[in-house]
C-alpha cells in the first residue's frame, strides 16, 4: 500500500470525519473533514505536476512541522515525489552536504530567514530548479498551476506510484559529520504505520486527537501522521517548541507522542510556572505523593492515608497540572534513542491517569522498530521499549548491543534487508522485548523551562526539545 491509498482508504471509510486541525489567529482551532484534506492534497500534487515534478524527484523541506508540510508530503508521494526534510539546526556545511547527496528538484522553505539560507547555497546545488516559499503562500500558487493538467495525465502519474518506491529520506551524520540516508518507501511507511497504531489500540481512532509536536526531520514523524490519518485520530501541529504548553492546552489531544526529554520538558514548565506562582513547595510535595501513590498502585495496595494525601495533592494541584496540557491526554508513546523515560515520569503519568507507552526508533531503524502495547503491563523492568513490529527482528550482538534487520532497516547504510544494524547500544532481550540500559539523559536544570539533553549524531531525535 502507499501513503496515498492509505489516505484515500480513510477517506472511503468517513469522508466527513474531522481529520485535521488547523489553528487560527485566535487560539482555537477549525477542523478539515477527510474528503476537504485529500482534496487539498490532490489539487496539491496536480500543482506539482503543472511544476514539472515528476516520479522519483526529490524535493527538500526546510520548515517548521506545519498542515502545508503535511500536504507536501502527502501530495508528493501521490505522483511519486520524495520528500527530504532539512534540519533547520544544521550548519551551513552539512545543510549542504544533505541536499548535495539529496539532489533536489526543488526546494521548499518556510520562512525569508530560511530562503536566505538556501540561497546562499543554491549555486553550488545545480539540480534545484525552483524555489518555493510557504510564507509567501507558493503552494496556493502551485494549487493554481495545476488547473490546466488534463485529468488523463494526473491519473497516470497517480497509477506510476507503488509500494516499492521511495517516499521520503531521512539524513543522520556519522561520526566524522557525513551524512547518512535512510530511504523510507511507501509500502515501509504505510506498513509501520497500521502496526503502531494496532499497538496503540484505544489510543487512536475516531474521537481520539494526536499534536504533531516530533519536527519533519525526526525519523518518527510521518509514522505520527501517518498512524493519525490511517486511523481517523484528529490531528493538529505545533508549529513552534517555544509554544509547546500553550498549544496543548488549547488543542486538548488525548495522545501525545514525544522523546524522554519531550515530557520531560512539560513537568519542568509546569514547575517554573508553580515557582512563579509561589507555589513551588506544594507542587514538590503533590510531585511526591503522586509518586508515592503510583508505586503503591504497582503494588497492588494503597494504604487509606496515602490515599487522602493523593486525593487532596490531585485537588490542589495535579489537576492543574492536567489541564496544562488540554486536560484530556490518557496516552503518552515515549520514543527512545539514547536514553529510556526515566521512571519517576512513568510513575507520574500513571499517578495522572496517564498510559505511558515506550518505543524505540532512530534513522537507521526507518523510525520506531519496537513498541509496548497499550494493554501490556505497566510493571517491567526499567528500560523496556517493546517488542519489535512484525516484520522486524531484533538480536543482541556478541558485544552485547542491540542489533535489528528487517524492512526499512539499515537501508541507509548500505546494507541490505538481511544484514543486521547494530545500534551501539547495550541491551537485553526479556520476555521477547527490547531492554535497553539504563541511561540517564541529563535532567532539566533547575529554574528553567528548556531540556539539556546528550549530544547525538542524528541517532536520538530526543534534543528536539
Amino acid at each position: 500500500m502507499t501513503t496515498g491509498a492509505l489516505l484515500d482508504e480513510r477517506v472511503s471509510t468517513d469522508a466527513d470525519a474531522r481529520l485535521v486541525a488547523i489553528p487560527d489567529s485566535l487560539g482555537s482551532w477549525f477542523d478539515l473533514t477527510a474528503a476537504e484534506f485529500s482534496q487539498r492534497v490532490r489539487t496539491l500534487a496536480r500543482g506539482l505536476v503543472a511544476r514539472g515534478i515528476r516520479h522519483g524527484d526529490r524535493i527538500g523541506v526546510l520548515s517548521a512541522n506545519r498542515l502545508e508540510t503535511t500536504l507536501l508530503d502527502f501530495a508528493a508521494g501521490f505522483v511519486g515525489a520524495v520528500t527530504v526534510p532539512l534540519d533547520r539546526r544544521a550548519g551551513q556545511s552539512q545543510l549542504l552536504r544533505v541536499l548535495d547527496d539529496a539532489t533536489p528538484t526543488a526546494v521548499v522553505v518556510e520562512t525569508p530567514a530560511d530562503f536566505a539560507r538556501f540561497d546562499e547555497l543554491h549555486s553550488e546545488l545545480p539540480t534545484v530548479l525552483s524555489v518555493w516559499q510557504l510564507g509567501l503562500g507558493d503552494l496556493d500558487k502551485i494549487v493554481d498551476s495545476g488547473r490546466d493538467v488534463p485529468d488523463d495525465e494526473f491519473a497516470a502519474h497517480l497509477d506510476a506510484v507503488t509500494p516499492d518506491d521511495a517516499a521520503g529520506l531521512l539524513y543522520s551524520f556519522d561520526d566524522e559529520g557525513a551524512p547518512v540516508r535512510s530511504t523510507l518507501t511507501h509500502g515501509v511507511l504505510a506498513t509501520r504505520a497500521r502496526q503502531v497504531a494496532d499497538a496503540l489500540g484505544e489510543a487512536v481512532g475516531p474521537g481520539r486527537s494526536v499534536l504533531q509536536i516530533l519536527p519533519a526531520t525526526d525519523p518518527d514523524a510521518r509514522l505520527v501522521t501517518l498512524a493519525a490519518l490511517a486511523t481517523g485520530t484528529r490531528l493538529g501541529h505545533l508549529h513552534d517548541r517555544a509554544d509547546l504548553v500553550e498549544t496543548l492546552h488549547s488543542f486538548r489531544p488525548t495522545l501525545l507522542v514525544g522523546h524522554p526529554a519531550t515530557f520531560a520538558f512539560i513537568d519542568e514548565a509546569a514547575r517554573v510556572r508553580a515557582e512563579a506562582g509561589g507555589r513551588a513547595t506544594a507542587f514538590r510535595q503533590a510531585h511526591d505523593v503522586a509518586l508515592e501513590y503510583a508505586a503503591a498502585l504497582s503494588h497492588g495496595a494503597v494504604p487509606m492515608g496515602l490515599r487522602t494525601r493523593f486525593t487532596l495533592a490531585d485537588t490542589l494541584v495535579l489537576r492543574g497540572l492536567r489541564r496544562s496540557v488540554g486536560g484530556q491526554v490518557s496516552h503518552a508513546v515515549s520514543i527512545a534513542g539514547t536514553t529510556t523515560l526515566p521512571e519517576r515520569l512513568r510513575l507520574l503519568m500513571r499517578a495522572l491517569d496517564v498510559r505511558p507507552v515506550e518505543g524505540f526508533g532512530t534513522a537507521a531503524t526507518g523510525g520506531l522498530a519496537t513498541i509496548e502495547r497499550v494493554d501490556d503491563p505497566f510493571e517491567r523492568q526499567p528500560g523496556t521499549v517493546g517488542a519489535p513490529l512484525p516484520g522486524i527482528e531484533v538480536d543482541i550482538d556478541d558485544d552485547g548491543l542491540a542489533a535489528f534487520r528487517g524492512p526499512g532497516i539499515a537501508a541507509g547504510a548500505g546494507a541490505s534487508e538481511d544484514a543486521w544494524l547494530s545500534t551501539g547500544l547495550p541491551a537485553s532481550i526479556v520476555d521477547g522485548r527490547l531492554v535497553l540500559e539504563h541511561r540517564d539523559f541529563d535532567e532539566v536544570g533547575p529554574g528553567t523551562a528548556s531540556v539539556r539533553v546528550p549530544d547525538h549524531t542524528g541517532a536520538d531525535a530526543s534534543a528536539d526539545f
